[in-house]
């Protein structure tokens, strides 16, 4: 199934189901399984391991748009991921 990786309060990456609608052009169409606070990683996921702990590169809060009922994209600009 559709999946996310996300950074919980751990700082642990964790993966995060989520229903997919559709695609836009600037980003997915999630329905469900990401929230307002998720921290949800946009770029080189596929070098992150479930478990693994990440620092967020800037320190700053990650943005990430949610689902709601009637669904937003999900393709905001959250802030890089890095190993450390």
């Amino acid at each position: 199934g559709n999946y996310v990786l996300v950074v919980g309060t751990d700082t642990r990456v964790a993966r995060r189901g989520v229903n997919v609608a559709g695609a836009q052009s600037d980003g997915l169409l999630i329905t469900s399984g990401i929230g307002d606070s998720d921290r949800v990683v946009s770029t080189a996921g596929a070098f992150l391991r479930v478990g693994e702990q990440v620092e967020v590169a800037g320190g700053g809060p990650i943005a990430a748009q949610a689902a709601s009922a009637g669904g937003k994209p999900a393709g905001g600009r959250p802030g890089n991921i890095a190993a450390p």
